[in-house]
């Protein structure tokens, strides 16, 4: 009996372990990971505002900010670690894990859908990731701890295209591997060391790029495709477009209303239809002021951070944002007409009869 408690302890305690090493690709964890990412990056329009006049503090009206600097195409940076549920049979992290990774460090879109549901637009609000792309660079080793930057390169009136890198720093082998690459390559080339090292790719930062990603989203209420535009503007990030009508106030259903003639008991006490009628009325009335002034303080508070969102976005050019918005386009643009010239092959060998 003892012994069997012995086993029955070390048993557990070698689950536990297991589940500590892997907690990363426990049950449910993937999905709280991704909860927290969106928790995190969810932005009111006053830390929009906030994170704008931030980021144009160094300049001024004069020396406009570049577009680069705007926030919605600086990069969200996430660390992570290779578990042992990761690795596969060439004792490296399996390229498959890489688009877990990639979800959790999209940058969550998050907007108040409140303008779509007043024109009609039903359903739940998503950010769908219609196609990735990853070129593997270099293999990512057990419990290797890296890092997984993304940015938003450009859209278009339904994709937003997002750029991935996976880095770690540098280790001892890797600047070995480096000198002795310099070396061999200055008695290539003729070139100094220090002149071939100014040529390096890394900017100085030294670090390793382990992998390179290319992402399309696309934005969904319902069955309505959201144009990003519209999310950034929604957001804070751009302008805002002029605010529409308050709802109208809430209004007695005159259809539902009983007949004058007959009335209810409560009670010892006689209630006429008219009198209900008359109550719910005034019911009626004292909450539709209550809720245009509720309405009102939450118009003016929106007011306030739309205005504050205007003036900081204001430190931007339109045309820098759109010109720094194409050139991101124009860095994707061969994998983006990848679909049209499969689509154009594949109708090409059915006509052809090569397929059935």
């Amino acid at each position: 009996m003892l012994s069997y408690l012995i086993t029955l302890l070390s048993l557990r305690n070698i689950v536990l372990l297991f589940c500590l090493l892997n907690v990363k690709n426990l049950p449910l964890v993937w999905e709280l990971r991704l909860f927290y990412r969106a928790w995190r990056s969810w932005k009111s329009k006053r830390e929009v505002a906030r994170l704008l006049e931030r980021a144009s503090s160094s300049y001024t009206a004069q020396n406009r900010a570049p577009a680069s600097s705007h926030p919605i195409f600086l990069p969200l940076t996430i660390s992570s670690i290779t578990p042992m549920l990761e690795i596969d049979h060439n004792l490296h992290k399996s390229n498959s894990t890489y688009f877990s990774d990639l979800d959790e460090s999209r940058t969550a879109l998050m907007f108040s859908p409140a303008e779509l549901e007043r024109e009609g637009y039903k359903g739940p609000f998503s950010v769908i990731l219609g196609a990735v792309h990853t070129s593997f660079l270099k293999e990512i080793k057990p419990y290797e701890t890296y890092q997984v930057r993304s940015r938003i390169l450009g859209w278009d009136e339904k994709w937003i295209l997002i750029g991935s890198v996976f880095v770690r720093p540098k280790n001892e082998k890797d600047r070995t591997r480096e000198r002795k690459d310099l070396s061999r390559r200055a008695k290539i080339s003729g070139k100094s060391e220090d002149e071939l090292k100014k040529e390096l790719t890394d900017g100085g930062h030294g670090e390793v790029l382990l992998a390179s990603c290319l992402s399309k989203y696309v934005v969904k209420k319902g069955r309505f495709t959201v144009p990003p535009e519209r999310c950034w503007r929604s957001a804070g990030w751009l302008p805002e477009k002029p605010a529409g009508q308050a709802s109208p106030p809430v209004a007695l259903d005159s259809s539902s209303a009983p007949t004058p003639d007959t009335e209810t008991v409560i009670g010892e006490i006689k209630i006429t239809e008219d009198t209900l009628r008359r109550r719910a009325q005034e019911t009626a009335a004292g909450a539709a002021e209550k809720l245009r002034q509720v309405q009102g303080r939450e118009t003016v508070q929106i007011s306030q951070a739309d205005e504050a969102c205007r003036k900081a976005a204001s430190h931007w050019s339109w045309d820098d944002i759109e010109a720094e918005r194409a050139r991101g386009m124009r860095i994707a643009e061969n994998w983006l007409g990848l679909d049209k010239g499969l689509k154009e092959l594949w109708e090409s060998d059915r006509a052809r009869g090569i397929v059935p």
